[in-house]
C-alpha cells in the first residue's frame, strides 16, 4: 500500500505527516516506529482533515506510542492546511482537548491552548526538582536559576526524567 506523506519540522522537532489515510487499521506503532527510523523523525502525526469542522489530529512518539498532544507537530499541521485548504483558522481537536490554530504574517503560528495544569508536588530527579505538569501533554518542568546547561547535559537529564 502506498501512503502519501509529508516530512515538516517545528523548533528542533520533525515529524512524518499522513492527511486523510483511508485505512488507519493497517498502522499500528509497529509500523509508526518504523516510519520514524526510516525517515529520522520524531513522530508521526495522522490528521483528518475530510470534515473542515471537526479536523482530529493524532500524535505518535517515534517509539509508536500515542501521546495526547504536541505543539511542535500542530505547528507543522497549521501550515500543511493552510497550503492545502487555503485557511489562515482552524480548530483541531487533539487529544481530549480543541486547539485554535491562527497563520499569522509571514507564516507565523498562534496556537490557544489551556493553561497548564500542575498535577504533582514537588518531584526530585537525578538531583533536579521540579513538578509534573500537564499542558495537553506530559511534561516533567524544571526551574533553573544557575547557568543554563549545554544541549548534551539537556539530552542526558531528560532521557534519565524518561
Amino acid at each position: 500500500m502506498k501512503i502519501k506523506i509529508t516530512k515538516a519540522n517545528a523548533n528542533g522537532n520533525s515529524f512524518i505527516l499522513i492527511n486523510n489515510i483511508q485505512k488507519k487499521s493497517l498502522i499500528n506503532s509497529s509500523i509508526i516506529s518504523d516510519i520514524c527510523n526510516q525517515h529520522n523523525t520524531d513522530g508521526l502525526i495522522m490528521l483528518d482533515s475530510s470534515n473542515i469542522n471537526n479536523i482530529i489530529m493524532d500524535y505518535y512518539n517515534n517509539d509508536g506510542s500515542w501521546e495526547t498532544l504536541c505543539i511542535n507537530g500542530l505547528t507543522c499541521i497549521g501550515l500543511l492546511l493552510n497550503n492545502t485548504l487555503f485557511k489562515k483558522k482552524f480548530e483541531i481537536n487533539c487529544g481530549s482537548s480543541i486547539y485554535s490554530i491562527n497563520i499569522l504574517k509571514n507564516n507565523f503560528i498562534k496556537i490557544s491552548m489551556p493553561e497548564p495544569k500542575y498535577k504533582s508536588k514537588k518531584i526530585s530527579v537525578e538531583n533536579l526538582e521540579g513538578f509534573y505538569i500537564d499542558s495537553g501533554a506530559k511534561h516533567f518542568v524544571i526551574e533553573i536559576n544557575l547557568k543554563w546547561p549545554s544541549d548534551n547535559e539537556i539530552k542526558n537529564i531528560a532521557k534519565k526524567i524518561r
